[in-house]
């Protein structure tokens, strides 16, 4: 599935994700990388595997499975 990064609906989503990243920041006291950059990378990682996958998954790792007990199963990060 190939991801426009600048259609309305991933801009959106982005949006939604980065709102989402922050507040987890907030609630559980972690920090931001004080590069913003870094976190927009990780933020557009997060929001293309939610339009992917349908999850936040970490863009760190390679999302396994097709279905929800097969991803489950390969320990897939969210």
């Amino acid at each position: 599935m190939k991801i426009d990064l600048n259609s309305k609906e991933f801009q959106e989503e982005l949006k939604s994700t980065t709102e989402f990243a922050r507040l987890v920041c907030k609630e559980n006291n972690f920090y931001p990388n004080p590069i913003e950059e870094e976190n927009i990378r990780i933020y557009k990682g997060l929001t293309q595997n939610k339009m992917k996958h349908g999850k936040r998954y970490c863009p760190c790792f390679m999302v396994l499975g097709k279905t929800e007990k097969e991803k489950e199963e390969a320990d897939n990060r969210v």
